[in-house]
């Protein structure tokens, strides 16, 4: 798997994200996004398993939430759903640090490497959603337009708002509103842009000079 592993990582980051408004018409919506979480993350661990110094520590938080997501359903054991949520946004940050390494650090530029820079910048979406769904849980008025109640529903509100944000493409209909929030946003829509911009235009660019150079030496 470890040539290919890239593509793996991100067949499961489209199919989480194209589930998402099929589970949210379930009675169980709730525990069903936690099993979309455990499954990305599982698939994350898979691909990524030859960096061992960073795997283990990732395992770590990835139990944690699940252990918490678990308990918070089936025990309804008020705050853990927050803890769980901060043990996902630790997981991704490092997953996105892990794929970082692999794709800019590691051998030359390939189509899989390529692919790797797709699944940071879909990865980037969930660091930010989960950090705005924890700002949202401890201080409710920092997004208008945001569902109340279960950390769950804020979730989805802010999954999409952090995906119109990283694209720069907002309309209006959730909007941040604290000095924390605003600043989050703005360096989500900052980094959205420069990445697509600098960092995947140069590895495209890298990859297509070294497939012209391997042409020329034939």
């Amino acid at each position: 798997m470890g040539k290919h592993n890239f593509v793996y990582l991100l067949a499961g980051l489209l199919v989480f994200f194209l589930t998402g408004p099929v589970i949210n018409q379930f009675r169980f919506a709730p525990a069903m996004i936690e099993v979309r979480f455990a499954a990305t993350m599982i698939l994350s661990l898979w691909s990524f398993a030859a960096d061992r110094r960073w795997l283990l520590l990732s395992l770590a938080f990835a139990v944690a939430a699940i252990i918490a997501a678990v308990a918070g359903i089936f025990l309804e054991v008020v705050h853990l759903d927050v803890i769980s949520a901060g043990a996902l946004l630790v997981f991704f940050l490092f997953s996105t640090v892990i794929v970082t390494r692999q794709v800019l650090f590691r051998g030359a530029i390939d189509a899989n490497k390529i692919i790797g820079a797709i699944c940071i910048y879909l990865l980037l979406r969930f660091v930010w959603a989960l950090a705005y769904t924890l700002l949202d849980t401890l201080s409710s008025s920092a997004f208008s337009g945001v569902t109340g109640g279960s950390i769950s529903t804020r979730w989805d509100d802010l999954f999409y708002y952090s995906f119109i944000t990283l694209t720069t493409v907002v309309y209006g209909d959730i909007t941040p509103v604290t000095y924390m929030a605003r600043a989050l946003a703005t360096l989500e829509a900052v980094f959205g842009q420069f990445y697509i911009a600098i960092l995947v235009a140069s590895l495209v660019a890298i990859y297509i000079s070294g497939r012209s150079e391997r042409r020329d030496d034939r």
